[in-house]
């Protein structure tokens, strides 16, 4: 789900792009048709009282803009020298136009940054009698543009920082925070801790599974430990019974020994004491012989049928 949601961002963000772009674009197209209509109506106008050019080129421009008054109109004699223009902004139209730049650009639409600009002829009696120029304000639509684009860039860093959260977020939940815990718990197998760490949450991913191996194998590592020194605790104690066992016997031959010397006239009585206790000690010397085989890691039983039906003879 991540990833289709990472994959979706830039989707989702060029798809949003494009259907601004086309709104506006739908929208552009829509104002450009409105300034050819109401370029048709100014030059209409124009044509027909053109009769006012000479006189008052100012009066004729103020009846051609009567009814569309968000159009600027500039009026330019028959040698291209400006007579009048609605807006009072400087630079708005050039004071005198060459040949080439008005010749070359009429009955066609042009586009600048802010406004759309269309050049026509005046005629009067089949006589250019001047010239005109309509500069359409196209300043809301770049605007507006230039909005679709902060928008959509805005929209685009804002899912790109959410999304890097996210996969933060989980990058540190589903892999930093498992293996910090993995390594802890190995840093305790490898020095014999028995202190377990805060358990972290396993998830059905593979370092789900992975942990979950993992903790088994510290589980079994630690019961094998602990099993390791229960034993090494049998031993301590069987050694340190096997020891007292053996000193009691050889107290009491060293003591029989020692009679022997000081009566010879019970030395058969003591004899027979100190092979009894000598049997004894041998006795426990094989006992711990076959403790320690048992617990030898080639110890191995070899299981025989004995005759009688009831029991099994060991043998090691």
């Amino acid at each position: 789900m991540l990833l289709l949601a990472t994959a979706l961002v830039p989707f989702i963000a060029t798809s949003l792009f494009s259907y601004q772009l086309n709104r506006v674009a739908k929208e552009e197209s829509s104002n450009h048709l409105e300034s050819m209509i109401v370029a048709k109506s100014i030059s209409r106008t124009l044509n027909q009282n053109a009769q006012m050019f000479d006189g008052s080129a100012k009066e004729l421009g103020r009846l051609a803009l009567k009814q569309h008054e968000n159009v600027q109109l500039g009026l330019y004699s028959k040698d291209r020298a400006l007579q009048f223009q609605s807006s009072s902004e400087e630079g708005g139209f050039a004071t005198h136009l060459t040949p080439e730049a008005m010749f070359s650009n009429l009955y066609s639409w042009q586009s600048s940054d802010s406004a759309y600009i269309y050049k026509e002829p005046i005629f009067l009696q089949d006589q250019i009698a001047g010239y005109f120029e309509l500069h359409f304000d196209k300043s809301g639509i770049r605007k507006e543009t230039k909005e679709v684009y902060m928008l959509t860039i805005l929209f685009f860093l804002i899912t790109v920082g959410i999304t890097l959260f996210i996969v933060q977020h989980w990058f540190k939940r589903n892999m930093l925070v498992p293996f910090a815990w993995m390594k802890a718990e190995m840093d305790e197998v490898a020095y014999g801790k028995q202190n377990r760490t805060t358990p972290v949450k396993r998830g059905r991913t593979e370092v789900g599974q992975l942990m979950g191996n993992f903790a088994n194998m510290a589980a079994h590592l630690r019961a094998i430990d602990a099993q390791k020194q229960s034993d090494d605790e049998d031993r301590k104690k069987l050694i340190a019974a096997i020891s007292h066992d053996l000193r009691t016997p050889l107290t009491s031959i060293r003591a029989y020994a020692e009679g022997m010397n000081a009566h010879p006239d019970k030395r058969e009585e003591y004899s027979k004491v100190i092979l009894a206790k000598t049997e004894y000690m041998q006795r426990l010397i094989e006992d711990l012989l076959i403790f320690s085989q048992v617990h030898s890691t080639s110890f191995s039983l070899s299981l025989k049928k004995s005759r009688c039906r009831r029991a099994c003879r060991i043998v090691v």
